[in-house]
């Protein structure tokens, strides 16, 4: 090992030869994901290692061999994603490919060997993320059992408290680690815990206090308040016992895509956007009802509750619409701007667990773009819409996790959507502030068009209710 080296191992294991072990969709990919951003030089500058789906002796000698041999001055960040199980006798297990339930000693990697390899790790800088728990306890999208703080075996040594050691985990009793919604699905997705970690790092929000540098503290902090903005069914726990405040990440100055034109590479250099400091381009605070909005919706028939209504804009649907969508335009004046920032406060009630609201950019049926927020928090999509017809909106882009979704309250929705030399179009969506998903789509010129709203039921049945409320329009120039 060279001296004073920054290495990183992520171990995940999804697949299992025990079918008593349900197979993880989120441990592979989140693997990958994190690998590209902890090994980016400019970002956190690690030597990263995978480990996925492996068996026992793969995995611990991976273990091993990563923590010996080391100085002092060397940083280690050790990723476990997997089940974990606990013996009866209350010992804990992370569960690998070749794991026999009944014979957790012999086939199962052990929190004691691990916790050893740690304390005769020369390395004064050990950081530990763990996003598993017990098995036992399946409901959907959960895997899980009992109670076990983590930390009390991996942050002491006995009695004595180790130095040099941050331990992060993916809840406070790990009782339950979750993975999200369908569970019935074969799309991966990323586990809450680790995908807030990929996002906070990726894009530069964790830095919550704006120095440039994302610390231990700052990702858990970070982590803590999204998991509770989003009213997640777990809390991240934090062991810290190290003499200064470790850094994990630097902040990139910028971080726009490189786009190949032609045979030369050019910079697309999109600047970030202050909301708020633009001036607008359109917008209507709802108060009139003459203010010139179109309606529709593929032919489904408005309520009287839509439109215009005491200072807001409603959008009413139900599961028997075909498609289950509405939508209101926005009479722009002349041409769109090539580059716009959309601005609308809204609020939903419903009675699906797929509800949706947002906005669309440049809504010509030829090529519209649109931002959809999960009316839960537990989700974000950007969506290509090549005609009126629900069926024909593509997404092109999504989260899990609507990151700074307020839940039962309003929010803030910005979303931000501009043409770059090379005819792709850069797309952001902002909530109550915090950046929730960008894309980089290539080859669609922005059309023009206005820019509006729009309700939707993805999936639900004829009994679906869906009531969207929208204040304070604008579209500014960007």
């Amino acid at each position: 090992m060279s001296p004073n080296s920054r290495d990183a191992l992520l171990i995940s294991t999804g697949q299992y030869d025990d079918v008593r072990l349900q197979a993880l969709r989120s441990p592979g990919p989140d693997a990958t994901e994190l690998a590209s951003i902890l090994g980016d030089s400019e970002l956190c500058g690690f030597t990263v290692s995978t480990v996925i789906d492996c068996g026992k002796m793969r995995v611990s000698i991976e273990i091993e061999r990563f923590f010996r041999d080391r100085s002092r001055d060397d940083m280690l960040l050790l990723h476990l994603s997997c089940h974990g199980i606990k013996d009866e006798e209350g010992r804990l297990f992370f569960a690998v490919r070749d794991t026999d339930k009944d014979i957790l000693a012999s086939t199962a990697v052990s929190a004691e060997f691990l916790r050893d390899q740690m304390d005769h790790c020369r390395a004064r800088t050990i950081v530990l993320f763990l996003d598993c728990c017990y098995s036992g306890a399946f409901i959907d999208g959960v895997r899980g059992d009992t109670d076990t703080h983590v930390t009390e075996r991996f942050g002491y040594r006995g009695h004595k408290q180790v130095h040099g050691r941050a331990v992060l985990t993916a809840t406070n009793r790990i009782e339950y680690a979750w993975e999200g919604n369908h569970s019935t699905s074969l799309e991966p997705v990323p586990s809450y815990f680790t995908g807030t970690i990929i996002r906070g790092l990726r894009t530069g929000d964790a830095d919550l206090d704006k120095d440039g540098l994302i610390t231990v503290d700052n990702l858990y902090d970070y982590i803590y308040e999204e998991l509770h903005s989003i009213q997640a069914k777990q809390r991240p726990q934090k062991s810290v016992n190290t003499e200064s405040n470790v850094v994990i990440a630097r902040v990139k100055k910028s971080r726009y895509p490189q786009i190949n034109s032609g045979s030369e590479p050019v910079n697309t250099y999109l600047p970030d956007i202050a909301p708020g400091e633009r001036l607008p381009f359109y917008s209507t605070d709802f108060t009139y009802p003459s203010g010139g909005w179109a309606e529709g919706a593929g032919g489904s028939t408005f309520t009287s509750r839509c439109g215009n209504f005491e200072g807001n804009y409603r959008l009413n649907i139900t599961g028997e619409d075909h498609p289950a969508y509405k939508f209101a335009r926005a009479p722009l004046p002349g041409h769109a701007p090539s580059g716009a920032l959309i601005s609308i406060v809204s609020d939903a009630w419903t009675n699906s667990t797929s509800g949706q609201l947002g906005v669309y950019c440049h809504g010509s049926f030829a090529n519209s773009y649109i931002f959809l927020v999960c009316t839960d928090g537990h989700g974000v999509e950007i969506c290509r819409e090549f005609g009126p017809d629900g069926e024909r909106m593509k997404p092109i882009a999504g989260n899990l996790l609507a990151h700074g979704f307020k839940k039962g309250n309003s929010n803030l929705l910005q979303a931000a959507c501009e043409q770059t030399r090379d005819r792709g179009v850069y797309l952001r969506l902002w909530v109550n502030g915090k950046l929730a998903i960008e894309t980089y789509d290539h080859d669609h010129p922005i059309p023009d068009g206005s820019a509006g709203l729009i309700a939707r039921i993805k999936d639900g049945g004829a009994d679906s209710r869906l009531e969207a409320k929208f204040e304070n329009f604008t579209v500014e120039r960007i």
